[in-house]
């Protein structure tokens, strides 16, 4: 039911920021809306609903990449291992 998260992620292939000077959103897969569980009749007050997990999204960036919050300025990460990745937007419940 849940959309993916949004992970920043180092990889030492890479070696520009360019990509994020013309692509200013990025977006995970949205969840789906679920489907009755077998034996969730209607009229039923646990009607659980199923549905796959969207797969994460994951923004690959150089080694020595600083993330900071927008607005405030504060630092969210200092991104500096291959591999090293960043939960920066969790995916919605549904």
């Amino acid at each position: 039911i849940s959309g993916g998260n949004v992970y920043i992620r180092v990889d030492r292939a890479c070696d520009s920021l360019l990509p994020f000077h013309d692509k200013k959103t990025w977006r995970a897969k949205k969840g789906y809306h679920g489907s009755a569980a077998p034996g969730a009749g209607a009229g039923r007050a646990d009607r659980t609903r199923i549905a796959p997990t969207q797969e994460d999204l994951y923004i690959d960036v150089p080694p020595g990449t600083v993330v900071r919050r927008k607005r405030s300025g504060e630092l969210l990460g200092d991104m500096t291992k291959h591999g090293q990745t960043l939960l920066i937007a969790e995916g919605g419940a549904g």
